[in-house]
C-alpha cells in the first residue's frame, strides 16, 4: 500500500484529491490547522 501526506484537506480541492486517493487504495495522513474541520472529514 503506497503511503500519502496531504495538507489542505479541508478546502474544496484538498477533499477531492483525498477522496481520489483512497479511491485508488492509498494511505493518507493528512494535516489541518482547524481540528474541528478536521473532525468533518471522516
Amino acid at each position: 500500500m503506497k503511503k500519502v501526506i496531504l495538507f489542505g484537506v479541508s478546502g474544496n480541492l484538498g477533499k477531492e484529491i483525498a477522496k481520489e486517493l483512497v479511491n485508488q487504495g492509498y494511505n493518507l495522513t493528512v494535516v489541518v490547522r482547524d481540528e474541528n474541520n478536521a473532525r468533518a472529514l471522516s
